[in-house]
């Protein structure tokens, strides 16, 4: 609060403009100036302290809900069955697979790996497509026409093109974790039980060799 000095007639003039026993000179010249009294820039700043916070809530409740609508796991759709001649027809390219020499003497896990997974492709096309996309790892892309995108999401990935398709598969990952992608492919494109466990034998042979070369 500063001082002034002002004469008696300006001093009569303000006193005349008195409306309430009280009221200071300050409140006087700020309604003859038509200035905001002390309160209601108090009320102001506070009714906007108010709508700034009400804005800040609002936009943290939206900043979270995007939050949770980006990184809340969807729900994973199933691809549709194919028909059962379609079934039968995967079931016996791979059963001829896995009882053919080539295959039996391949001590190579990633190369049983990558043939498996090829004839899975040339069997049904479409349904492997849609079956490696419910097929990905939850920070890993595991399966990509785009080789780029494979190396993109984790370090020494090691891809490799999945013969006679257009595909990609990560391969540097253990017998358990390339035995769980085959699985999760496999049952997606609905390949009855007995074969997928008769192709999960083909990887604890004792005689297969794990590796990437």
């Amino acid at each position: 609060m500063k001082t002034i000095n002002i004469d008696d007639e300006l001093y009569q003039y303000i006193a005349s403009n008195t409306q309430s026993i009280g009221e200071d000179a300050s409140t006087i010249l700020r309604r003859l100036l038509n200035f905001p009294q002390v309160s209601e820039k108090v009320e102001s700043a506070q009714a906007n302290l108010t709508q700034e916070k009400a804005a800040e809530k609002t936009g943290t409740i939206e900043v979270a809900r995007e939050f949770k609508l980006t990184t809340e796991q969807q729900p994973v759709t199933q691809p549709k069955k194919p028909s059962d001649d379609m079934i039968a027809h995967i079931s016996r390219q791979l059963q001829k697979l896995i009882g053919s020499a080539d295959f039996l003497q391949e001590d190579k896990q990633v190369n049983r790996f990558l043939s498996i997974l090829s004839v899975l492709y040339r069997a049904n096309p479409e349904g492997f497509a849609n079956a490696t996309e419910v097929s990905q790892g939850r920070s890993r892309v595991y399966f990509s026409l785009e080789v780029a995108e494979i190396e993109a999401s984790g370090s020494s990935v090691n891809p490799k093109q999945i013969p006679k398709s257009p595909f990609w598969v990560a391969t540097n990952n253990n017998t358990g974790r390339k035995l769980n992608m085959l699985e999760s492919v496999m049952r997606a494109m609905y390949i009855p039980e007995n074969l997928i466990e008769l192709v999960a034998q083909q990887f604890t042979s004792p005689h297969t060799i794990e590796g990437n070369i």
